[in-house]
């Protein structure tokens, strides 16, 4: 609701503390929106209010107004959302206690996609009292101000985009740590999908998305609050409302199996649809397109602090020329930082061995339009939206891959190198004959490591 003040007043900063004012008067008509928090009892109480498009948030005595139907919002400056997730991107991951459980602006512009549609949206309904484009909720704030700092020390109106923004990238970032502490301990699979920490930010619950995580397939036939008592009818109800949008065509899930192809199919539209509008508003922050070079130029090595270790495989089983091993280092190096283990590391180097021999400007035969270490296909593939000349880059290619691994649960849980190899092929690559391809490379990732 708006609050319309029928009498001049001050904002109060404290309402147990009426001397604490630091605004000018308001005058009588003016519109604020009520923030949903209240402090005392009638007739002595005192609602909490924003002024629209500003900064000034405080208390008001009720009696000093009356409600009224919720004055207009502004509009959301998509750009300066878009940049800001990316701020808090490199704002977090450049914190050492950050790793492994990176931030990615993508996942947190996804979330703004799945709770307002990208808008800035008003109130949620009751009981949440969320707001904004990712509507966030009174203690979700308060848990970003309590444990986000230094970050959250910047902000302190719940209702800006742009600290929306950070506190979506600390839940990001603690659902995925609170993810690995409910992982089995002792050896088992520790990588952390963009799909489980979606499960988490919808369940609030690490302990339902480990669940999710490790169900059986007589588990997927399950109803969800049957497999675990977290996913209750009202809350599973509560998910498909909120996805069914990006989903279209989707019906309310009546097992934990179709309640995860729904959950996985919603994030992967939210994502594309959050890498689209960064293409759109933040062009310069997407990787940049190498130099022209001439034809006759040798291909240039990563070099200074991009230099990856040696990864010690075998290239010399496959007859890699020398010049292009490098490459294969850096692909291990990427996926190591990006949390895989030495499986996933191998399965990703002999595909890129299978695609392009190492070669980071291959093109593929036949008009195919495939560039790059993985011939990331610009018509329809994954290198849809980029350059030639950008899928040249190693980084960005490799960039363009883990950004696609990261939202695969089958590549993510495989525990031997045959299982990632093949979750590899089938669901990132997807090569034609795709059951050829996964035994010649299983074949390649054996040479590797011989």
């Amino acid at each position: 609701m708006g609050f319309k003040l029928t009498s001049m007043s001050r904002v109060f900063v404290f309402p147990d503390k009426p001397d604490t004012v630091d605004t000018i008067p308001f005058f009588t008509g003016t519109e604020f929106f009520e923030t949903g928090e209240t402090f005392g009892t009638p007739p002595n109480d005192w609602v909490k209010v924003q002024l629209s498009d500003s900064a000034v948030q405080g208390w008001l005595k009720r009696s000093s107004g009356i409600e009224v139907p919720d004055p207009p919002r502004p509009s959301l400056d998509e750009e300066g959302f878009v940049r800001s997730a990316l701020l808090a991107e490199s704002s977090f991951n450049e914190d050492p206690g950050t790793s492994p459980n990176f931030v990615f602006a993508d996942y947190v512009l996804a979330l703004a996609f799945v709770e307002s549609g990208m808008t800035n949206a008003g109130p949620a309904p009751p009981p949440s009292d969320g707001i904004g484009p990712l509507q966030v909720t009174t203690a979700t704030w308060q848990e970003f101000k309590t444990k986000g700092k230094p970050f959250s020390d910047i902000f302190d109106l719940r209702d800006r985009p742009s600290a929306q923004a950070y506190c979506a990238a600390y839940r990001m970032r603690e659902d995925g740590r609170a993810i690995r502490a409910a992982l089995p301990q002792g050896g088992g699979q520790t990588t952390v999908t963009l799909l489980d920490v979606f499960h988490a930010y919808l369940t609030g619950s690490a302990a339902v998305a480990v669940a999710i995580k490790n169900a059986t397939a007589a588990d997927k036939a399950k109803a969800p609050d049957v497999f675990n008592a977290g996913l209750s009818r009202a809350l599973v109800i509560t998910i498909f409302d909120k996805l069914q949008k990006l989903v279209l065509g989707s019906t309310q899930p009546a097992n934990l199996g179709q309640l995860i192809e729904l959950t996985k199919a919603a994030l992967e539209a939210a994502l594309q649809k959050a890498f689209d509008l960064i293409k759109v508003n933040a062009p310069d922050q997407l990787p940049p397109a190498p130099k022209e070079k001439d034809p006759g130029d040798q291909i240039q090595l990563p070099q200074g602090p991009g230099n990856a270790p040696a990864s010690n495989l075998n290239y010399s089983a496959l007859r890699i020329p020398q010049k292009f091993r490098p490459f294969g280092d850096l692909i291990v190096a990427r996926f190591s930082d990006a949390g895989y283990g030495r499986n996933h590391q191998v399965a990703a180097v002999a595909n890129a061995i299978a695609e392009s021999n190492l070669n980071p400007q291959a093109i593929a035969g036949g008009g195919e339009q495939s560039f790059g270490l993985f011939q990331c296909n610009i018509h329809g593939g994954l290198g849809n939206g980029f350059t030639k000349d950008q899928l040249f880059d190693p980084d960005t290619n490799i960039a363009i891959i883990l950004r696609e691994a990261k939202r695969h649960k089958d590549f993510a849980d495989a525990t031997t190198l045959e299982a990632a190899v093949e979750a590899f092929v089938r669901d990132i690559e997807r090569p034609a004959n795709a059951p050829v391809q996964v035994a010649k490379r299983i074949t390649t990732a054996h040479k590797l490591i011989s």
